[in-house]
């Protein structure tokens, strides 16, 4: 019943937190600095306008920085003004290029992507996107009955990708073949390609280094905590290698894919980068580890967002 009362009104006090600025101040007067989370942009969830809605909320109520100034300002023991919000987006997405880098560019508004160039080199998607995107192409009943054959703990499509994040990395490459072999028909549509296509080199170089840094989200986007000994140094330090051989540009920042690592990850990628984003919903404060830096998922709607700027887990 609380439960139920707490979500009913939620939505309220986030378009009065909105309106009347108090999210904002709240925020700011909370203290801490902020590194803001997002994928996709122009997308049916993630439509442009709402995008476009929220960084001029940001930009309007707080200062959007490099991630450099928020790095620097955690190894310096530096807790910053209170305002400071940078913008990453991650996976390389090439709907950052063609919707979102115009807008970044017109406001002159700085950002981090963290792209994946094992992908890039091949020219595929995330395999997280393929095998959802080609699993719900399958009906409910050939979904549960697919589910049953991989003897997966899951009913649906949905499930069976959850379920494939929990598998050694081998056997997740395994399942994921024959995901693709089960759905030979399957042809991406217009709408798959905007959703979800990469970004090529060619692309990625045309992206402004004063304006844009580049980081790594590994080489394959695998759950690292999944892959063995001998993929470490490919996930983590040959895709740093490669970005900065195809792109004449270092590259110092590090995102952990899924949010996912453990002791021997984090150990690996503090000999390789400056720092490192993970998936906590918090703010950034003085003691913070600079390889597990945490972040705040951007809402789509500029009213949860600027909630979440002082209530970063709602």
């Amino acid at each position: 019943m609380v439960m139920s009362l707490k979500r009913a009104i939620s939505p309220h006090l986030h378009r009065v937190g909105f309106a009347t600025g108090i999210s904002a101040m709240m925020a700011r007067r909370q203290g801490g600095m902020r590194i803001l989370m997002y994928h996709g942009v122009g997308t049916n969830d993630f439509p442009t306008q709402t995008f476009v809605a929220g960084l001029r909320f940001l930009r309007r109520k707080f200062d959007i920085v490099p991630l450099s100034v928020i790095v620097k300002n955690v190894l310096a023991g530096d807790p910053g003004t209170g305002r400071e919000v940078a913008l990453t987006f991650d996976d390389g997405l090439r709907n950052n290029l063609t919707v979102l880098y115009p807008i970044l560019q017109r406001v002159e508004a700085p950002a981090t992507f963290f792209v994946v160039p094992g992908l890039v080199e091949r020219r595929e998607w995330l395999w997280t996107h393929d095998a959802r995107t080609r699993l719900t192409s399958l009906s409910d009943v050939d979904c549960y009955v697919f589910a049953g054959e991989l003897h997966a703990d899951a009913s649906d499509c949905l499930g069976i990708v959850d379920w494939m994040k929990t598998l050694p990395n081998k056997q997740r490459v395994e399942v994921h073949q024959r995901i693709r072999e089960r759905t030979k028909s399957f042809v991406a549509t217009p709408a798959h390609h905007h959703e979800l296509d990469l970004m090529a080199w060619d692309e990625l170089n045309s992206l402004d280094p004063r304006l844009i840094t580049i980081g790594s989200h590994s080489m394959n986007h695998p759950i690292l905590s999944m892959i063995s000994e001998d993929e470490i140094q490919t996930e983590i330090l040959d895709s740093r290698r490669l970005l900065e051989e195809r792109l004449q540009r270092p590259v110092e920042y590090f995102c952990y894919p899924n949010g996912d690592y453990d002791e021997k990850i984090v150990n690996a990628v503090r000999k390789t980068y400056t720092a490192a984003m993970a998936v906590k919903s918090k703010t950034v404060a003085i003691g913070d580890d600079p390889h597990c830096l945490p972040r705040v998922s951007a809402a789509t709607q500029p009213d949860l967002l600027a909630w979440r700027l002082h209530r970063p887990t709602a």
